[in-house]
């Protein structure tokens, strides 16, 4: 492969990956089948269990029917309303979605650690129907419930890249960071600083992320994107080869 191949097959895969954590429905899935682990394990019914196995294995209807017959049981079931939230938003009923999200919200304790994460969830469909405003201010009130809830300050963190708030951005992902080192809190910062144009500062954030996670290949592929723009070819090509001996590029 030709270093003209590896820049080509490496950092135009760049894109693909910032495309991807911006795919809602990825989020979803992992909100679907995670949930019971915000919730008390023995408190999920057999159906909701159910349901998240059956949704798990993409039988959408099956996991449909699983949870209707949970709320038939109990119609304040929170996992439940949540999980069914989210499948009807998966299966583009987003009328739905809200009306289900709405009742667990209304039903869970203020002091139930899967509040926020329902006003998260609620935050995100605002988002997929380009309500930014609404997103942002049901963010806030997920927060001001919770600020350690590190999944709803890096969906924040990415609402206001999006707006092009960069330091806004920068500042909730510290706030994980400084919670714990946190993966993708570093690749936040990383990209607030390359769409800032701090290329130099993008570099020694993924320098960073690197050191505390060393098989971070996607770092490797966008710290050698930054190189790129700073014209530091030899070690962009370094950052190229160390990203290819990768499961992602088997084949290639």
């Amino acid at each position: 492969m030709t270093f003209k191949n590896i820049f080509i097959h490496i950092f135009g895969f760049k894109y693909y990956w910032l495309k991807d954590i911006m795919n809602m429905k990825k989020l979803f899935v992992a909100i679907f089948t995670v949930l019971v682990s915000v919730c008390t394990v023995g408190a999920s019914s057999v159906e909701v269990r159910s349901a998240a196995a059956l949704y798990a294995q993409k039988d959408y209807a099956g996991a449909m029917e699983m949870l209707k017959k949970a709320l038939k049981k109990n119609p304040k079931d929170i996992d439940a309303l949540h999980k069914i939230a989210v499948l009807c938003y998966d299966l583009n009923d987003i009328d739905n979605a809200f009306k289900y999200i709405d009742k667990a919200i209304k039903y869970t304790k203020k002091d139930d650690p899967s509040l926020p994460v329902c006003y998260g969830t609620k935050a995100s469909f605002y988002l997929d129907i380009k309500d930014t405003a609404s997103a942002l201010k049901t963010y806030d009130i997920a927060i001001s419930i919770d600020p350690s809830q590190k999944e709803v300050l890096l969906d924040r963190a990415i609402l206001f890249r999006k707006m092009g708030q960069y330091d806004k951005s920068t500042a909730e992902l510290k706030k994980v960071i400084a919670m714990e080192p946190n993966q993708q809190a570093y690749r936040g910062v990383d990209l607030n600083e390359y769409y800032k144009g701090n290329y130099k500062g993008a570099v020694d954030w993924y320098s960073t992320s690197l050191v505390n996670f060393p098989d971070g290949h996607y770092t490797y592929i966008l710290r050698g994107n930054s190189y790129l723009k700073m014209k530091e070819y030899d070690k962009a090509v370094e950052d190229a080869m160390s990203a290819i001996p990768t499961k992602y590029f088997d084949g290639a």
